[in-house]
């Protein structure tokens, strides 16, 4: 292969990899393939040695899941012999913080019979360590919205590991016509507050709008509207929930609404329950 090709075959891989294909790029490479990215592995998720189509493939799914590519430019070829040298601008955000990350890299490739059969990645790592190291409270951030997600697909014991043995839960209102609402402490009293929401409600939403974080204390915004279940009337609210994190676990929470409007969901009777009351 002439170094002309060796660099068409690059250009290929990049125009694939620029249009999100994958396999495309995989195809491209040796069965053999060498792949290095630099960098320590602890942190930058990308980072290690690779070894065969398998183990890169596993590297475009971890790029996937951890960066969102906003800026892929490769600026200057330079080949000799079976190798190319690209110089590339980078940028993308990362999706564990929201920090961007600008990067000016040097591929390094080496090509034998019109395939990749190694990668070599330099760039500086030093500035990509801190747009992926996390805030203490950017951690607390996400400890409520993996408690959240686990919520929303049914997994209230995973909820319920996140918490610390001595929780503090607190949710307003009348106690005698609210079911969650009430002072609880421990694991086993929110337990039975996750059930009594079983049983009194049919949560339609669940929609975290935003999250206010300083210190250990994280504050959520939620618009959720539920089926009151004894009367079946809707409820809709804007909840303010405000937690305390210790140790990368839940040791408070207390929820405020209007509830007002949730007293009357669960007083008003329908039409055919009240034939039913008066017959």
């Amino acid at each position: 292969m002439t170094e002309q090709e060796n660099v068409r075959t690059i250009q290929e891989a990049y125009a694939s990899f620029q249009r999100g294909d994958v396999q495309a790029v995989l195809n491209v490479l040796t069965d053999d393939v060498e792949w290095v990215t630099p960098g320590p592995t602890s942190i930058l998720p990308l980072a290690g040695h690779r070894r065969g189509r398998d183990e890169v493939a596993q590297f475009f799914s971890l790029l996937n899941g951890s960066e969102e590519v906003e800026q892929f430019e490769p600026q200057e070829y330079v080949a000799q012999g079976n190798n190319v040298v690209v110089f590339v601008k980078y940028r993308s955000r990362i999706k564990s913080t929201g920090h961007t990350a600008d990067a000016d890299l040097v591929h390094v490739f080496t090509v034998r019979d019109g395939k990749i059969a190694a990668f070599r990645e330099y760039y500086d790592t030093a500035a990509a360590v801190e747009a992926y190291r996390t805030t203490p409270e950017q951690e607390n951030v996400r400890t409520i919205q993996e408690a959240y997600a686990s919520f929303q697909r049914g997994d209230v014991q995973a909820v319920l590991n996140v918490l610390t043995d001595d929780v503090e839960w607190v949710t307003p209102g009348p106690t005698g016509i609210l079911p969650l609402a009430g002072h609880r402490q421990g694991r086993d009293e929110v337990a039975q507050f996750f059930s009594l929401l079983n049983g009194s409600e049919e949560v339609e939403q669940f929609k975290p709008q935003q999250y206010v974080a300083q210190g250990n204390k994280v504050v959520a915004f939620v618009k959720y509207r539920s089926r009151i279940k004894s009367t079946g009337h809707t409820a809709d609210a804007d909840l303010v929930h405000v937690f305390t994190v210790r140790d990368g676990k839940i040791a408070a929470f207390r929820e405020y609404y209007d509830t007002a409007a949730a007293v009357e969901a669960y007083r008003r009777t329908t039409p055919e329950q009240r034939a039913a009351a008066a017959s």
